[in-house]
Order: C-alpha cells, then sequence, then structure tokens
C-alpha cells in the first residue's frame, strides 16, 4: 500500500513539473509609436515579432489617440520608444511610467524647428494645427542617426543576448542612410524652391538648404476655392510642388493646368506601400529627378 501511494505521489509530482514547463512565457517586446522606430527596431532585430507596433495603416501615427486599452497594451511592453519632438501629442494625458518611456530625438532637442503661427485646419473631423514644433526628425540625416543610435542602444539593454547582432545590423544602417542622405543632395541640387501641400518637410529643407513654401491641403480632397485662391497668388515661389501621397485626380489635373508638376514625396510617418523606408525613400528621391529631369 505504501508502495503505492509512493508511486502516486511521484506520478502527480512529475505531472505538475511537466505543466509548469508547458505554461507559455510572455514574450519580452518593445513598442514603437511610427513607422520609421517601427523600421529601425525590426531591422535591428531581425524580428518583426519583438516589435509591436498599435497604430493601424488608416490612421496618421502623429494624431493618433490611444484608447484605454491600448495604454494597457503599452504597458505590457518593456520598453515604449517614441519620436519625440511633440510628434506624440497624447504623451501629455496619458499616465505611462517615464522608466518605459524613450524619446529616440532628444539627443537633439535644440536642433529642433519650431514653428510659429501656424493655422488651425480641420480634416477627417480632426481639428490640428503644426504650431509648436516640427516633428518629422527622420527625414534630417543627423536627427535619422542619433534615432537609430537611440534605438540601439535600448533594444542591447532589452534583448542583450542579441547585442552583437544589433550592433552590427547598427553600422549597416547608418551606411545606408547616410548614402540616401548623400543622393538627397544630389537630386535636390538641381533646384533649391518648391511648393509643398502640407508644412512636414521642415527637416528636409534644413538638411537640403531648401525654400518650401507649404500650404494646408490633404491629398483625398478638393481645396476650396479660397485656397485655390491663395495658390494662385503664391504659386510663382515654383513650378514644382511636394505631395505626401498622390492627390485626387481632378487636383493635380488642376495643378498641371497652372502650370504645376506634382511630386509625391512620402514622408512615412505611418507605414508605406512598400512597407520599407528605403525603398519608399528611394522612390522619393526617384520621383524628384524624373519631375526635374523629364
Amino acid at each position: 500500500m505504501r508502495l503505492l501511494l509512493l508511486i502516486l505521489i511521484l506520478f502527480l509530482s512529475a505531472c505538475e513539473k511537466a505543466e509548469e514547463k508547458t505554461v507559455p512565457t510572455a514574450k519580452t517586446t518593445i513598442a514603437v509609436t511610427n513607422f520609421p522606430l517601427k523600421w529601425i527596431a525590426e531591422t535591428l532585430l531581425e524580428d518583426a515579432t519583438l516589435v509591436n507596433y498599435p497604430i493601424t495603416p488608416d490612421i496618421d501615427p502623429a494624431f493618433w489617440e490611444p484608447s484605454k486599452e491600448d495604454l494597457q497594451s503599452l504597458l505590457q511592453n518593456k520598453k515604449i520608444l517614441t519620436n519625440g519632438a511633440t510628434y506624440e501629442k497624447w504623451l501629455e494625458t496619458a499616465e505611462l511610467p517615464q522608466s518605459k518611456l524613450v524619446d529616440t530625438s532628444v539627443a537633439l532637442k535644440d536642433d529642433y524647428v519650431i514653428i510659429k503661427d501656424a493655422v488651425t485646419h480641420e480634416h477627417d473631423g480632426d481639428k490640428h494645427s503644426h504650431d509648436g514644433t516640427a516633428f518629422t526628425t527622420w527625414l534630417q540625416e543627423e536627427f535619422m542617426i542619433a534615432q537609430i543610435n537611440s534605438v540601439s542602444q535600448e533594444l542591447q539593454k532589452v534583448f542583450p543576448e542579441k547585442k552583437d547582432s544589433i550592433v552590427a545590423k547598427e553600422k549597416q544602417l547608418i551606411t545606408q542612410i547616410s548614402e540616401l542622405h548623400k543622393n538627397l543632395k544630389t537630386v535636390f541640387s538641381e533646384r533649391k524652391k518648391f511648393l509643398a501641400s502640407h508644412p512636414i518637410y521642415q527637416y528636409l529643407a534644413q538638411d537640403n538648404e531648401l525654400e518650401i513654401l507649404s500650404f494646408l491641403w490633404e491629398p483625398d480632397a478638393m481645396p476650396a476655392p479660397e485656397q485655390w485662391k491663395e495658390f494662385i497668388d503664391k504659386k510663382g515661389h515654383s513650378q514644382y510642388m511636394l505631395w505626401e501621397d498622390e492627390p485626387l485626380p481632378e487636383v493635380a489635373e488642376k495643378l498641371h493646368r497652372a502650370g504645376i508638376k506634382v511630386i509625391v514625396f512620402r514622408q512615412c510617418g505611418n507605414i508605406p506601400p512598400s512597407g520599407d523606408y528605403i525603398k519608399e525613400m528611394q522612390q522619393n528621391i526617384n520621383n524628384v529627378s524624373k519631375a526635374l529631369n523629364p
């Protein structure tokens, strides 16, 4: 009887240990708040499953408003990598521990571009202004490299077993970014004055010594008559107009009749069509080159 009892105890103990081994452990992940950070982190880690990007493609990450559920989900990540430069306006009211938040552009905060007297406008029912700090920092080489450095440092802390691989990939990324911006400077050496549909190219302009006159036009909307009047008054600044996406065909046609060449230059805040930052920026370069050299 004692022997049977001992066998039963050993059997139950073995089952408990087996169950313990089969209980899945939560995977360590980091969260990011725009596409450039997503691309950087996934490239450095070589594993997209370790990167949590909570924003759906139909929402501009710069104006994303996380729900309570979204905030709870963010808390499950080891770190939350942000763009900084006022990009994540929701951080002003969100209650998240500072120990989890990483501002990837803060090292160059003294070089932020400050926008004054911006006009408030409405798009899809969302009223917003570009007043304050320009936030598309990644369009400037120095900022992008600083952000790659920042992401790399954090990932090495969170995933120490991947340190050597992360450092190697970081060097490769910086080389790619430097080459990319060399090509940007070359293509923009041909022309310095541009119009723009939206005030989102400040860092691109600063990096390439461009003079960009910006409007507040959305790619999926026909500008109002008064906006066209303002445009006609100012279009003498340049015959080339940068757009963050393809404008409506009727808008493009009207611009064509006004002697304006549309150049799609995606700023890549959200996931672009190609899903790859380098490919998308190279396409931007190609679009500029084609327009300037038809």
